[in-house]
């Protein structure tokens, strides 16, 4: 989920006194058409380059012609996999950056509708793409570990690093209205998990099974749709930071120009899904030589995909004691994932064929559990502070150890 203000535009922006040899020799919008298409290499080489000074984890897009060279040349699966992962992690954020771009001319409606949409998309492409490989059982680990990674990584990392600015952060309404709906989302997605736990043996519950699952989905978007009505249309009020906590700059003498975002957007789209096929083509060689498991494969590795660029521009939003916006961008991340991520995935594992339901087992029934038990928490008190971080973070430090040592057979 971008943050506004927090970083360079994308496309179009003003270099002051940082500009590069060729900008001087860049065309404005009021020259013909014959010296814009002249000097179309500067053109291109000054927007590539915008888009890499947005944020310092785009260096680790140095990675991604090699992942394409080695799933290509069907290099050794190791060297796949993980080159794979570094790609995707810049590709991710340039993904945020790009619908950001976007969203800005559209407004805030438009925009927050976009967000909501394409905020997730790196998660959806990976997922759909272990579904066609048969891969259900890791592609639930991958959601809930999503989940975990919202409601015990990416919160505790901004609570503890905002500890050291203000002792105690104060928890704003809108943190505690979406905090609310994240607990009550979490606590009907158990109930599937929680009947299959308790009639297993029934005949014919794994049919009444699916069907429960397709009707929750159904409902969850509904609730997705209603909640994206609240906040972005009647309750809008609520969702606004002080003025003095959402202060932007302003980086850009001239408007950003949707067409290149776009054009990036599918690019990087594109590349995500071609990556993406050396993570599943790979992850059962990864699993025998690190000797580790499925489950902290799907749990803790691949969250970090879509989330590590987000994190990071939450703890420096957090840092500079904007704690209240850095924690609103977690929880909405998380809430994504349960209102929306989830249950467009049921549907479409549904008209595709594909088994996969909301009996997420025991270790997504333990982490949907623990989502509601630490949201109520953190936003059932008024004050945190960098204690509550630390916790968090030691806790999901035991859940992955424990999923390591996991047999690799195991996923959940």
């Amino acid at each position: 989920m971008p943050i506004n203000g927090e970083h360079t535009p994308l496309i179009g922006g003003s270099y002051g006194n940082d500009a590069p040899p060729w900008y001087q020799f860049r065309p404005s919008r009021d020259d013909t058409l014959f010296r814009r298409i002249l000097f179309w290499p500067i053109i291109i080489l000054d927007a590539v380059w915008q888009v890499l000074r947005t944020t310092y984890i785009n260096i680790l897009l140095i990675f991604l012609p090699f992942s394409l060279i080695s799933i290509g040349l069907s290099w050794p699966p190791m060297v796949q996999f993980f080159l794979s992962f570094l790609a995707i992690i810049p590709l991710s954020s340039l993904i945020e950056f790009a619908t950001e771009e976007i969203s800005m001319r559209l407004g805030s409606t438009l925009g927050g509708l976009l967000n909501a949409c394409l905020g997730n998309v790196v998660e959806i492409i990976v997922c759909i793409l272990f579904l066609n490989a048969n891969e259900t059982t890791l592609v639930q680990a991958i959601l809930m570990g999503n989940l975990l990674y919202h409601t015990l990584f990416g919160p505790g990392c901004c609570i503890f690093i905002g500890g050291f600015q203000n002792l105690e952060q104060h928890n704003y309404a809108a943190n505690t209205t979406m905090s609310f709906v994240m607990v009550v989302a979490t606590a009907a997605m158990f109930i599937p998990t929680f009947i299959n736990s308790v009639v297993a043996n029934i005949d014919g519950q794994k049919n009444d099974l699916t069907s429960l699952s397709h009707g929750l989905a159904v409902l969850f978007l509904v609730v997705y749709l209603v909640y994206l009505f609240f906040s972005l249309r009647t309750h809008v009020y609520i969702f606004e930071m002080e003025e003095d906590d959402f202060e932007e700059e302003d980086y850009s003498d001239e408007p950003t120009n949707p067409w290149y975002a776009a054009l990036i957007l599918a690019l990087v789209i594109s590349l995500v899904a071609i990556c993406g096929k050396g993570l599943v083509a790979n992850v059962d060689v990864i699993v025998a030589q690190t000797h580790s498991s499925r489950a902290f494969i799907g749990f803790i590795m691949l969250p970090f995909l879509s989330n590590t660029a987000t994190t990071i521009t939450t703890m420096v939003v957090a840092f500079r004691c904007k704690m209240d916006l850095a924690l609103g961008v977690a929880i909405g991340s998380g809430l994504q994932i349960v209102l929306f991520v989830v249950p467009l995935l049921v549907l479409v594992g549904w008209t595709m064929s594909w088994n996969l339901t909301m009996d997420f087992g025991s270790m997504g029934g333990i982490v949907l559990v623990l989502s509601s038990l630490l949201m109520a928490h953190f936003f059932g008190q008024e004050k945190s502070n960098y204690l509550d971080g630390v916790l968090c973070l030691c806790l999901y430090i035991v859940i992955a150890a424990s999923l390591f040592v996991l047999g690799a057979d195991r996923v959940v």
